[in-house]
């Protein structure tokens, strides 16, 4: 029962991170990241998706660092996920740093060799800046 009663009085994971989010508290969030899972290692009701919503949020209000920090705590909880790597590499890519976001998508597929999005991206990213081959006349 007292679980039951904390849970209800204390706010989710999700809320925490949104929370810091939105004061622009990088230090704070992650703070009370790591406090959470250490004190609530097994709670249910946040989940790899939840925090990578927030994420994206951030992304496509073209906060990088916030949305950086995001997803990077992202993958503290969830180390064999390549949708980790992916997120973030999306997110680096975005804020300009396109080298750092090939080396997390080329780590997604180290995860998973078949991860699709990785895959197209990497052929996209490093298909650019290679010189075209011109017909001669």
């Amino acid at each position: 029962m007292e679980a039951v009663i904390r849970d209800r009085t204390e706010m989710s994971l999700s809320e925490i991170i949104y929370h810091h989010a939105m004061t622009q508290d990088i230090d704070g969030m992650k703070s009370a990241y790591r406090n959470y899972k250490e004190h609530h290692p097994d709670r249910w009701s946040t989940t790899e998706a939840n925090i990578n919503n927030i994420g994206y949020n951030l992304l496509k209000e073209s906060n990088f660092e916030l949305a950086i920090a995001v997803f990077s705590l992202n993958s503290e909880s969830y180390p064999q996920s390549a949708n980790r790597y992916d997120s973030l590499a999306e997110a680096y890519l975005k804020s300009g740093n396109r080298n750092k976001a090939i080396s997390l998508h080329r780590q997604a597929l180290e995860v998973d060799p078949k991860f699709d999005n990785s895959i197209q991206m990497l052929k996209n990213l490093e298909g650019e800046g290679k010189p075209r081959r011109t017909l001669a006349p």
